[in-house]
């Protein structure tokens, strides 16, 4: 989100941080400030931004995910459980 901010010209400065979604989520309908959120994770307290507000859409994210090839077998069930979460994540 700070690049796409920076492309943009716009100047940012980090006002809260938090490890919970609900957490950002109620800052930013509570008008602290904005956020870069998947569409379908836009609540009814929350307002698109788009060109009209100044902003330019912004690129896909690319989520890679490394591991050696040789992994025990509990780590090689996290990483398909992951790989699944996001391909299920993709076709919502």
């Amino acid at each position: 989100m700070t690049q796409a901010l920076e492309a943009m010209g716009r100047h940012w400065r980090i006002a809260y941080v938090s490890a919970s979604l609900a957490s950002l989520c109620a800052a930013v309908e509570d008008g602290l400030g904005i956020t870069l959120l998947p569409r379908r994770l836009a609540g009814a307290g929350h307002r698109v931004l788009g060109p009209e507000q100044g902003f330019a859409p912004v690129p896909d994210l690319e989520l890679t995910l490394h591991a050696q090839s040789e992994l025990p077998a509990p780590t090689r069930d996290l990483a398909a459980q992951l790989i699944a979460v996001c391909e299920r994540a993709m076709r919502a």
